[in-house]
């Protein structure tokens, strides 16, 4: 038989690596027919080119997103050339921009973010804009919290760090920490009368059985409302 007309095993090999591939996710999102995507950017390209190759299986290119973003962080660490750096820099976040658009509910992704774009890729900026674009898929204070954190950490914008904060003091099972953290940030920059009045509402949104820390921070923070408040 010619050997040209002979059936090679790789087509059988790839259909079972592409079923295997298939089985990664339990539940695959479905990229919306209306989404959006500018072609006239390096960013939308980014994401036109992923979702295709995606297909119907946006989770598993999410996936191949990060591992692009641990071989890029891997080059960017081992580089030297400093305009080398700063293109695997760009490179690595729109892999996390990819990453966030084909699977919005990748949670470790956001963590991932915390972690390299924010202090080793000293994009801070950046992380906070990917964090707070996710929070709201998720019903937890964790990711919430991490932008708020990098936005007082490293952005020193204490605005959005309140405002992320608060997000974050907003969703269920919150732990005392977050609200303590958001309640200094709060007395620090925004004043102690709205500090107080966060607190209070807060309050009534916990078991009674987890009121104490909230009341005794109240209870110091109207303390020294009262030593800074005018005397007549």
């Amino acid at each position: 038989m010619n050997p040209l007309l002979q059936r090679s095993p790789l087509p059988a090999v790839l259909v079972i690596a592409i079923l295997t591939l298939g089985l990664v996710r339990e539940a695959q999102p479905i990229l919306r027919a209306d989404t959006v995507i500018s072609p006239y950017t390096t960013s939308g390209q980014d994401k036109l080119i992923q979702a295709i190759k995606a297909g119907m299986l946006p989770g598993l290119g999410a996936d191949l997103a990060i591992l692009r973003i641990f071989s890029s962080f891997y080059q960017y660490s081992h580089e030297r050339e400093e305009s080398t750096r700063q293109s695997l820099r760009e490179i690595t976040y729109r892999d996390f921009e990819t990453a966030q658009f084909l699977d919005p509910k990748f949670i470790d992704m956001y963590r991932l973010a915390e972690g390299i774009l924010a202090y080793d890729l000293r994009m801070p900026l950046q992380a906070v804009d990917l964090l707070e674009a996710g929070e709201h898929h998720f019903d937890q204070w964790e990711i919430p919290f991490m932008a708020s954190f990098i936005a007082y950490d490293q952005l020193h914008d204490l605005k959005r760090a309140v405002s992320l904060a608060k997000l974050a003091g907003e969703k269920p099972g919150v732990p005392p920490l977050i609200i303590g953290y958001t309640s200094r940030l709060m007395s620090d920059n925004l004043g102690l009368e709205f500090a107080i009045k966060y607190l209070q509402e807060r309050k009534k949104a916990l078991p009674e059985g987890y009121q104490h820390g909230l009341e005794e921070r109240i209870r110091k923070l109207k303390e020294m409302q009262n030593v800074t408040a005018p005397k007549s």
